[in-house]
């Protein structure tokens, strides 16, 4: 049976080749980031991640065109990708959620996926006991 599952990904923007022309607000340090949120239909989480995936490529390759500078711009995927199940019940295939902002073009994706979605640490299930219910989850 299939579950509706929420996948976040997350992408850079980035515009390439000589500018033709600038004014005072081109900025070649920069790139767009977007954070998104869609929801889709799964057996399990090893799915939503596969199907997520996919879906996240095909997003990003969608944007392409010549900015008022005469530069390229393209989006990417940049690999991250989170997957929860939501407690209440929503539609497949809807965008829920999408920010987007400016960010150095020298931060790495590594440090872009740690800052938003969080680093992830060895034994991180252990190491969350410190913030359990121990009315759920029992003394230790």
């Amino acid at each position: 049976m299939k579950k509706i599952f929420s996948v976040k990904t997350l992408y850079r923007t980035i515009a390439f080749g000589q500018p033709t022309k600038i004014d005072k607000y081109y900025r070649e340090n920069l790139d767009l980031i977007e954070e998104r949120i869609v929801t889709l239909k799964a057996r399990n989480f090893e799915e939503a991640i596969s199907k997520g995936e996919k879906e996240a490529i095909k997003y990003a390759s969608q944007t392409k065109y010549i900015n008022p500078y005469g530069q390229k711009v393209k989006q990417e995927y940049i690999g991250s990708i989170d997957v929860f199940e939501p407690f209440k019940k929503l539609e497949a295939n809807i965008e829920i959620f999408s920010t987007i902002f400016l960010s150095n073009k020298s931060i790495t994706n590594a440090k872009l996926t740690n800052n938003m979605m969080g680093k992830v640490y060895k034994n991180e299930r252990k190491l969350r006991r410190k913030f359990l219910n121990s009315e759920f989850s029992g003394k230790v």
